[in-house]
């Protein structure tokens, strides 16, 4: 657990898959956060006001899905809450595109995180998506997600095998990780939140940086001792979220300047 976690454990509002509500909840209380799930727009008022930062991961839509993070968004940017958003597969329905489009002009995000798909979609740039899945685009990776960030006046991050991170100002390019962290469905969704929690603490890009670092790290270092065992990569990735030192992150970070 990171000190600046036992110093303040930030209560991070989630609207998760529900096919990974389980891991996002467990990623915000391993390093030190408390996790409040939210599924109903009855509530979501109430509990906003009493987090620290609300992430909207749009995996499972339903007709309630939108007004819930209408509701909890608005209130978070009243407060000056961070929101960070997770745009799934944007581009495969209406329905997902057209509850993006609503949220994003009704609702400031602090943070959007996705695939370089996902990110060229909603930031209206040429890209080849297959699903859920980045597919092989020919287009400019930096130049996508720095565009997005101006866009949206928000810190963006295209994950990949190199994650991209852009404020609109400063861009930089993130290289930690392993690609045994595709093979666990849900892994996007608990760095969303890990990243609500950093930056619940301290909102900047070097803050979203810190937290990618941390998450990634923890994969790289379970998948040395796993490298062919996904169920054992995973419970190994989760122990290193809990356990991993701020020292040991610093030494093994793979962060370069782009801009």
């Amino acid at each position: 657990m990171l000190n600046f976690f036992k110093e303040k454990s930030p209560i991070i509002l989630n609207l998760a898959n529900t096919v990974t509500q389980q891991r996002v909840a467990d990623s915000v209380s391993y390093i030190g956060a408390s996790p409040i799930m939210l599924s109903s727009d009855d509530e979501a008022e109430n509990l906003m006001n009493i987090s620290d930062a609300v992430v909207f991961n749009l995996g499972t839509l339903n007709s309630m899905t939108t007004d819930i993070c209408l509701i909890s968004g608005k209130v978070a940017n009243q407060q000056n809450k961070p929101v960070v958003i997770d745009p799934v597969a944007v581009s495969a329905s209406k329905l997902r595109q057209d509850s993006f489009h609503k949220l994003s002009e009704q609702v400031s995000f602090d943070v959007i995180r996705g695939n370089i798909a996902e990110i060229a979609f909603i930031s209206n740039q040429e890209w080849d998506a297959k699903g859920i899945d980045a597919g092989q685009g020919t287009g400019n990776r930096q130049q996508i997600v720095e565009l997005a960030a101006k866009k949206f006046n928000a810190i963006v991050v295209a994950s990949g095998e190199k994650d991209i991170i852009s404020d609109g100002i400063s861009t930089y390019e993130a290289a930690n990780g392993s690609s045994m962290m595709a093979t666990n469905v849900g892994m996007g969704d608990a760095l969303d939140a890990v990243i609500g929690s950093f930056i619940a603490i301290n909102y900047s890009i070097e803050s979203v940086l810190q937290a990618i670092t941390y998450f990634n790290v923890s994969g790289e270092l379970a998948a040395e001792k796993y490298p062919n065992q996904p169920q054992s990569f995973s419970v190994g990735m989760f122990d290193n979220v809990f356990n991993l030192e701020e020292n040991k992150m610093k030494s093994m970070q793979k962060i370069k300047r782009l801009l």
